[in-house]
């Protein structure tokens, strides 16, 4: 009988009960149960502030040695010992930064520039596309990332530069030729093997790379301390 009485109560006091048949109420919530995660998804991505002050962090981290290294072949300078030295902060430095990248990719996918802004997530791809020392992780990124860029919510190009990263690490040829290395007597730069070269300049114009010839040019450059005078 106190079952009995609660009952007639609860549907006395409540108007959704007084309103709507039972039948209706567990329908109306089974829709709302469909419903909401479906509307949660679909809310667009939210700043995330911790997430973009500890990614630039490791950014930070990241290019201290190796802007040292940069102005060390810049300068000429034959110094080994300390080359040998710059070149051991950053193997050490890439290493240190792959558990907590990995940490990111499984909780946050590759974030993009709603979620963390175009600096930052642009620093994101940067430590990825160092982490060498775990190309499952690059492959990982790279789909996530390729995501991202669909959705008009990360940087097409370097997509391009990761995606010749983990081909050439998986020992198959790169697509956009991004990646580089010195020719033989050390005087140039030339691209790393590419797929298909003659189409290479238009699949670098789709994601809005230069011309090869240009990014070579640049390469040359930037890097001159890195070449050798040809001899005349």
């Amino acid at each position: 009988m106190t079952v009995c009485a609660c009952a007639l109560s609860l549907r006395a006091t409540n108007p959704i009960a007084t309103r709507f048949p039972r039948p209706i109420i567990l329908l109306r919530l089974l829709l709302l149960a469909f419903l909401l995660p479906a509307a949660a998804a679909a809310q667009p991505d939210r700043y995330n502030y911790e997430l973009a002050v500890r990614i630039d962090s490791l950014a930070a981290e990241d290019l201290k040695w190796r802007t040292r290294l940069q102005h060390l072949q810049q300068s000429g300078a034959a110094d080994s010992s300390l080359r040998a030295f710059l070149q051991q902060q950053i193997r050490q430095t890439d290493a240190a930064h792959l558990p907590e990248l990995r940490r990111m990719v499984a909780e946050h996918g590759f974030p993009g520039v709603r979620t963390v802004g175009a600096q930052t997530s642009d620093n994101f791809w940067l430590l990825l596309q160092h982490a060498d020392g775990n190309p499952a992780l690059q492959r990982q990124a790279l789909q996530l990332m390729r995501q991202q860029v669909a959705a008009g919510n990360a940087n097409a190009a370097n997509f391009a530069f990761l995606q010749d990263r983990v081909l050439l690490n998986a020992g198959e040829r790169q697509l956009f030729g991004t990646q580089v290395m010195l020719n033989a007597d050390s005087t140039a730069f030339i691209p790393r093997p590419v797929a298909d070269p003659s189409r290479l300049d238009a699949r670098r114009a789709e994601l809005g790379l230069p011309p090869m010839e240009e990014y070579l040019r640049s390469m040359q450059q930037r890097y001159t301390g890195q070449l050798r005078k040809r001899e005349s």
